[in-house]
Formats: structure tokens, C-alpha cells, sequence
């Protein structure tokens, strides 16, 4: 299943980059979609919901709390490079955001390795951060086990950025982590990251305040700290409203959320 996985987004990287002959190519297809983008990037409330880009590949129900999209660059490294446009105000600074995830692992081990189950997944993320030691693929894309992955990646993202972290997709089921330690801020709902996903690819979301949020991760309960557990008791109506929509959007299907991916089988966008 995880050469299956990988080989698919391989080949949806491969159709990004990939230029056509005699039909209009994905770099003419990318042009256009920068000028799409800056749009976005200055939409508002009023602004209608179809004309976001990208919003069709969200849950419907979810439209209404989008107030923006931004995509950034499809290179393998696009989870991080959304953390860096919320955070740092430019995706350029994704390395940064590489660096704060890996500072956080080693800063504490023993609680990632509690998450993660034992050293081996907690070495393979790690890995994930560390520069690459082999060629990256055609293009310039990052290798495959270098991207940003949920749910693992998630807990660590919320922690570095001291924000929740949603995952919000049609694609799979969505997922919100927070931090694991510390106390919440004065209004936690102002403090969300989201994070649009596709097959292959992430964009940056930006979601109205008093948006609705997705569960939250199953891990998250079992290894948060006292002070940071009460963080998810600010969002417990609006998770409600989140799931009894989503229910009534895909229909009365069986929830299939991991605790946790392993390297056989990880769980990649």
C-alpha cells in the first residue's frame, strides 16, 4: 500500500510539472492560476464563495467560513511551506519552519516517542526534516519521504506554532491538533491554522473567525499536557456543528481515524 500511495502522488507531481503539447500546459495552467491566487489572497467576506480558488475541493459545508485560499509551490515541500506563509508571512521560509519541527522532536524526545510508538516512526520523521542526502526527483521536487505528513507532522506543527492546526480536506477525514503542552491564549478561536488538502498537494486556507473546526486528533487527548487539554473545550460546539454537517454531506460513514501511521502504511497526502 505504500509504494501504491507514493506512486500516485508521484504521478499527480508528475501532471503539475509535466508541460503539454497541443492542449493548454500545466505552466500556462499555472500562470493563470498565480493570477487567480493573488485574487485570492485579497478576497473578503463579501466576495463570493465560488470565486475562491480551489474551494470546490472543500467540504461544501465549509464554504461559507473560507475567506481565502493561497496555493504555494508544488516542490514536495508545500506542507511546510504553508506553515511558513501563516507563520512567517512568506512560504520562502519553509526550511525555518523544517528547523523549529526538528528542534521540537529532539527538545522532547521521550513525548514524540510515547506518540509515535518507539524509535523506529519517531526516526523516520525525523528523517523527513533532515536535508536529503539523495538527489531529489525530476524538477526539483522533494522525495517523497521528505513531505509533510499528517497525522504524525500535525501534533508537531501545532506545538512549533503554538496554534491549532487543521487539516481540512474532501479527500480524507479532517483532523485538528493542539499544541500538547501550555496554556491556551486569551482567544484560542483567533489562533487556527488551516491546511487544504488534496491528493499530492497542500494550500494554505485562511477561515472566518467563529469557523467551524474539524475533531480533534485521537492522540492528542492521550498524551496532551493538564494546562494544554482545556484548549479543545473552546471549540466543542463548533466541532459538533462540524461533524453533524459532515455526516449529513458524505453520508452515515464509519469514521477511519489512525492514532498513528507507521512507515509501512503512512498516512500521506
Amino acid at each position: 500500500m505504500y509504494g501504491e500511495r507514493h506512486e500516485l502522488f508521484a504521478r499527480c507531481l508528475d501532471m503539475e510539472h509535466a508541460s503539454g503539447k497541443g492542449k493548454k500546459s500545466v505552466r500556462r495552467e499555472s500562470a493563470e492560476v498565480d493570477v487567480v491566487n493573488k485574487r485570492a489572497r485579497h478576497s473578503s467576506a463579501g466576495e463570493s464563495s465560488s470565486e475562491i480558488f480551489r474551494i470546490n475541493r472543500m467540504p461544501a459545508f465549509m464554504h461559507p467560513y473560507i475567506e481565502a485560499t493561497i496555493d504555494v509551490e508544488s516542490d514536495g515541500n508545500c506542507g511546510y511551506r504553508v506553515l511558513a506563509l501563516d507563520n512567517k508571512h512568506t512560504e520562502h521560509d519553509f526550511q525555518l519552519i523544517k528547523d523549529d519541527m526538528l528542534n521540537e522532536l529532539k527538545l522532547h524526545r521521550d513525548e514524540y516517542l510515547n506518540i509515535y510508538g518507539g524509535e523506529k516512526r519517531l526516526a523516520y520523521i525525523t528523517e523527513a526534516l533532515l536535508p536529503s542526502k539523495r538527489k531529489t526527483r525530476r524538477h526539483g521536487v522533494a522525495l517523497m519521504e521528505k513531505w509533510f505528513t499528517f497525522p504524525d507532522m500535525g501534533h508537531v506543527a501545532a506545538c512549533i506554532l503554538d496554534r491549532a492546526v487543521v487539516n481540512l480536506t474532501k479527500d480524507r477525514d479532517c483532523l485538528t491538533f493542539f499544541p500538547l503542552r501550555g496554556s491556551p491564549p486569551e482567544d484560542p478561536s483567533s489562533h487556527i491554522v488551516c491546511v487544504g488538502s488534496i491528493p499530492g498537494h497542500y494550500f494554505h486556507v485562511k477561515l472566518k473567525d467563529g469557523c467551524l473546526i474539524p475533531p480533534t486528533c485521537p492522540q492528542w487527548r492521550n498524551h496532551c499536557s493538564p494546562k494544554a487539554a482545556v484548549r479543545e473545550s473552546y471549540f466543542l460546539d463548533r466541532r459538533t456543528k462540524f461533524q453533524e454537517l459532515m455526516k449529513a454531506e458524505t453520508g452515515d460513514k464509519k469514521a477511519n481515524v489512525a492514532g498513528g501511521s507507521t512507515i509501512d502504511d503512512p498516512l500521506v497526502l
